[in-house]
C-alpha cells in the first residue's frame, strides 16, 4: 500500500522557500499538461501564497508555500492548510516550514498517516540564490515525480 509523505522545505525567513514551492508547482504544470486537474483552495484575495492541489489520474499532490505560523484562525496558516490536504486525500504534500518551532510541529502531528521529509534550506548569498533556488526545486521535482511513480506501480499491481 503506498505511504503518504509530506515534503517540507524548511529553512529561515526570506531564504527562497516560498520561490521554490512555486517552481514545483510550476514544474509540475509542465510535465503532467493536459493530463492534470488543479484547484486553488484559496479565495481570490490578493496572496503571493499558493494552496493548491494537482490531481494526476487517482494521485493527489497538495502545495502550500505559506510556512509561517501565523494566527491559527487565518486559512492560509500551515495548520490549517495541512489538515485541508489531508482531508482532501492528498497522497503527497509539498509545504515549506521553519527550521523548528510550531510549523515543524504542524508537520510531525500528521504522523503516522503521513510521513515527514525535511529538506533543509540555507540562506544564501544573494548572487547564489537564483541557481540555488532552482537546484533545489529540481530536487524537489525529481522526489516528487518518484512518489507518483511509486503510487502508480502500487495501484498497478490491485
Amino acid at each position: 500500500m503506498y505511504k503518504k509523505h509530506i515534503l517540507a522545505l524548511s529553512g529561515p525567513s526570506n531564504s527562497g522557500k516560498t520561490t521554490i514551492i512555486k517552481k514545483i508547482h510550476k514544474k509540475l504544470l509542465k510535465r503532467f499538461e493536459g493530463h492534470f486537474e488543479e484547484t486553488d483552495c484559496l479565495s481570490k484575495r490578493a496572496t503571493a501564497e499558493i494552496l493548491r492541489i494537482i490531481q494526476i489520474g487517482e494521485f493527489k499532490i497538495g502545495i502550500v508555500s505559506k510556512g509561517d505560523p501565523m494566527d491559527r484562525s487565518d486559512p492560509t496558516c500551515l495548520k490549517n492548510s495541512l489538515a485541508l490536504l489531508m482531508e482532501k486525500g492528498c497522497h503527497l504534500i509539498i509545504c515549506a516550514c521553519r527550521t523548528s518551532g510550531k510549523t515543524v510541529g504542524y508537520i510531525t502531528d500528521c504522523k503516522p498517516e503521513y510521513t515527514p521529509i525535511f529538506y533543509e534550506k540555507e540562506k544564501e548569498p544573494t548572487e547564489l540564490m537564483k541557481d540555488k533556488w532552482e537546484e533545489v526545486a529540481t530536487e524537489l521535482f525529481d522526489k516528487t515525480i518518484s512518489f507518483y511513480k511509486e503510487f502508480v506501480e502500487e495501484n498497478n499491481k490491485n
